[in-house]
C-alpha cells in the first residue's frame, strides 16, 4: 500500500540534498515520539501537522490548510510503501507511545477532519530517500509525478521567485505564514 510523506516546497531542498527526511520530534504530555510521518490518505492529509503560531497572540495555534499552503509555498510528497512502516495504532495497542499521546494524536486528528490510523511511521532515524518510490508535486488540482528527484529543483526555485515577487524582493517566512494563515481563513490576501 502506497504512504505519502507530505511536506512543503522550503523543505525540499534540504531533503533532497541531504538524500533523507529528517524525523520531527513532538512532545506532548511528557511524552516523546520521534517518527518520519506518513499517510496512507492518497490526496492530502490535514493532519499533517503544518501550524503556525500568531506572534500577535501568544499561545495560539493555527493548522494551515493545503490550499493556503499550496497557494503560498507550493505543497509536495514523498511516495513510498508501508511495508517499510509501523502504523501508527500498531505504536498505540503495543504501549510504545504514552496515552496522553495517543489521545493528542487521535482527537487532533478528529478535530481536523483527519483519520490517525491512515498514520504510519519510521521510527528508526532518518528514513533515506532511496526507500522513496518517487516524488510529485501539486500543480493545478492534481498530484503530478516527476521523473527523478532533480526535477523537483526547477519548479522550487520557480516558486521560490513568485514568492519573492509577491513579498516585494524579501522572503520573510513570519510574513509568508501570516499570508497562509489569512488563506486559511478563507479571507483574500
Amino acid at each position: 500500500m502506497n504512504a505519502f510523506h507530505y511536506t512543503v516546497f522550503p523543505a525540499l531542498p534540504g531533503i533532497l540534498s541531504e538524500s533523507r527526511i529528517r524525523p520531527r520530534a513532538n512532545d506532548e504530555g511528557g511524552s516523546r515520539l520521534e517518527a518520519v510521518w506518513f499517510s496512507v490518505n492518497p490526496h492530502w492529509d490535514e493532519g499533517a501537522g503544518f501550524l503556525w503560531a500568531d506572534p500577535q497572540r501568544p499561545g495560539s495555534r493555527k493548522r494551515l490548510t493545503m490550499a493556503a499552503l499550496d497557494c503560498v509555498f507550493g505543497v509536495a510528497r514523498l511516495r513510498t510503501d508501508t511495508s517499510d512502516l509501523t502504523p501508527l495504532s500498531r505504536c498505540r495497542d503495543e504501549g510504545k507511545i504514552a496515552r496522553e499521546y495517543v489521545n493528542y494524536y487521535w482527537g487532533g486528528a478528529a478535530s481536523v477532519g483527519a483519520d490517525a490510523d491512515d498514520w504510519h511511521v519510521w521510527l528508526r532515524g532518518c528514513y533515506p530517500l532511496s526507500r522513496c518510490a518517487g516524488l510529485e508535486v501539486y500543480q493545478e488540482g492534481k498530484w503530478t509525478p516527476l521523473r527523478s528527484m532533480n526535477d523537483a529543483l526547477p519548479i522550487v526555485a520557480r516558486r521560490f521567485e513568485t514568492l519573492r515577487a509577491r513579498m516585494g524582493g524579501a522572503l520573510d517566512m513570519g510574513a509568508l505564514l501570516a499570508l497562509a494563515a489569512t488563506l486559511s481563513d478563507g479571507r483574500s490576501a
